[in-house]
C-alpha cells in the first residue's frame, strides 16, 4: 500500500486531524464486524463517523486482512478520503471511485465486470469486495462487505449488519445480493 508519508503529504487539513485521531482510536486486532459498534465505530472518515458511512473502509481493512497484507486502519480511512468519499464522507464511500482508490494506493484489486462475473470469480479467489443496495436499488443506502470464500461454495461476509459483532456465513454470493442491488465488486487474493 501507499506510504503514510505519500497520503499525508497531500491530505487536506481535515483528513490530517482524522489520521491522527484515528490513530489514537483503539483498534482491531482481526476483523471488524458491526461498524456501529466495534472498536473502529468512534473513528472518523471525512465529515462523518465510521459507525455510519465506514463500511468502504472496513471492506478494505478486512479483505486486506484476508489476504495476508493486513494494513493499518487509519491508512485506510485517510486513502479512501483521498479518492472515493461521496458527500466529503457523509454518503460513505463513492463505489465509482473505488478503482482509482485502489490504483493510487497501489493495492493489487481487480474490478467485476458485472454480477455475474463477481459470482463466478469469487469461486476461484480467496476474497472480494462487494457493494450493494441495501434494500430497493436507489432508494436505500449503500453498503461494502468483504467476502471470504471458504472453499466449499460457501461464503463468510464480515461486517454485514451494523450490530452484529461476528461475520456472517451465507450459502452463495446470491444470498447476500441479487443482480438488482448489486452495485460493483473487487477480487483480491
Amino acid at each position: 500500500m501507499i506510504s503514510e508519508e505519500e497520503l499525508l503529504g497531500s491530505a487536506s487539513g481535515r483528513s490530517r486531524k482524522n489520521y491522527d485521531f484515528n490513530r489514537r482510536c483503539k483498534l482491531p486486532e482481526g476483523f471488524i464486524n458491526g461498524q456501529g459498534s466495534c472498536a473502529v465505530s468512534k473513528c472518523r472518515i471525512g465529515m462523518g463517523k465510521v459507525s455510519g458511512c465506514g463500511c468502504g473502509a472496513i471492506a478494505v481493512y478486512n479483505a486486506l486482512l484476508c489476504t495476508g497484507r493486513g494494513e493499518s486502519f487509519p491508512l485506510i480511512v485517510l486513502g479512501l478520503e483521498k479518492y472515493a468519499l461521496r458527500l466529503g464522507g457523509l454518503l460513505g464511500t463513492n463505489p465509482g471511485k473505488m478503482e482509482k482508490f485502489f490504483e493510487s494506493c497501489k493495492i493489487p484489486a481487480m474490478k467485476a465486470k458485472g454480477f455475474e462475473d463477481f459470482v463466478n470469480v469469487m469461486m476461484a479467489v480467496k476474497v472480494g469486495i462487494v457493494c450493494y443496495w441495501t434494500a430497493k436499488p436507489y432508494r436505500s443506502m449503500l453498503h461494502f462487505v468483504a467476502v471470504i470464500n471458504k472453499g466449499d461454495g460457501s461464503y463468510v461476509v464480515c461486517n454485514r449488519y451494523s450490530n452484529r459483532k461476528t461475520a456472517m456465513a451465507v450459502k452463495s454470493i446470491e444470498a447476500l445480493c441479487n443482480k438488482e442491488r448489486f452495485v460493483c465488486g473487487f477480487f483480491m487474493n
